[in-house]
């Protein structure tokens, strides 16, 4: 194959891009390229992964995080004022206008689905429909027409897709860990037979302590949470982040949503006031009160 072949496809694989908004056929350097791109004509810090991955419509695309709207407010200086908060049918709205240093102004709104909620299930819809709108209409200002992610948990057969950064020094000693042969387990002498009061104690029926690292759920399902870090993993079905407080608990939350108001929280300095639930072995956040960008 000739240099100038292997160009055109290249030059094909880029206008079907652009023209039809597929990365799918992008190489990951290529995808990291492009990403970077994009953050350069938008004035962003790709250092802090504004953008992720998804397929929608069967399609590979980006979409805006929560840093990517906050990183557009500071630039173009936006400041936000909420015009209206409505409810229509079963759906809660509220209008955002936003207006940057230059003068121009745009509008856009958030809607939530509210059926059948009620007391703080329904104090959350109204904070996540003020949150859409916020950052819709930053990214109708300022952002090109990227979809935002709060609008991504009501579109059916969305799937994200993990972004292709360059691996981290601690990625690649764990790869480097993975490859050497597995090591012998040592020998131990056989372990004496236990005495009666020891084979009593094996057989306790009551049950061990939790862990320092389990928070105790209380019975109204409420914790006040003073996070200290915040961090991303991969799981099964998505991403999930763990969330460890200052006094060594740790929790987990799978909606990034719920994970910018924990870091605003945390942020501000303020306490989180988090709706929990035991779920396996680890202990789920389900919603957070009282806590708004």
């Amino acid at each position: 194959m000739s240099i100038a072949t292997t160009k055109n496809e290249a030059m094909a694989i880029i206008e079907q891009v652009l023209v039809m908004g597929d990365l799918a056929r992008l190489s990951p350097e290529q995808r990291n390229q492009y990403y970077k791109a994009v953050c350069d004509s938008l004035g962003l810090n790709p250092l802090t992964r504004p953008f992720e991955f998804i397929v929608l419509n069967g399609k590979l695309q980006l979409y805006a995080r929560k840093d990517c709207t906050d990183q557009l407010r500071k630039i173009h200086g936006v400041s936000i004022r909420i015009t209206g908060r409505e409810v229509m049918d079963d759906l809660m709205v509220v209008t955002a206008e936003a207006t940057d240093k230059s003068g121009r102004t745009d509008s856009s709104i958030g809607a939530v689905s509210i059926a059948g909620l009620r007391g703080e299930a329904k104090a959350n819809a109204l904070m996540k429909a003020e949150t859409k709108s916020r950052r819709r209409v930053t990214l109708a200002l300022c952002g090109r027409g990227i979809l935002d992610e709060s609008e991504i948990d009501g579109i059916p057969g969305a799937r994200f897709e993990p972004s292709a950064p360059a691996p981290r020094a601690a990625d690649r000693i764990v790869a480097s860990a993975a490859a050497l042969p597995a090591a012998e387990p040592p020998k131990r002498s056989p372990e004496p037979a236990p005495t009666p009061q020891e084979r009593e104690q094996l057989f306790d029926p009551t049950p061990a302590p939790a862990a320092p690292s389990d928070p105790e759920v209380p019975p109204d399902g409420w914790l006040n949470l003073d996070v200290a870090s915040i961090e991303e993993h991969k799981g099964k079905s998505g991403p999930v982040w763990k969330i460890t407080t200052r006094t060594g608990a740790i929790l987990a939350c799978i909606d990034p949503l719920l994970v910018a108001d924990l870091s605003d929280c945390r942020a501000s300095g303020i306490l989180a006031r988090c709706e929990v639930q035991r779920r396996g072995n680890r202990t789920l956040i389900l919603s957070v009160q009282g806590v708004s960008e």
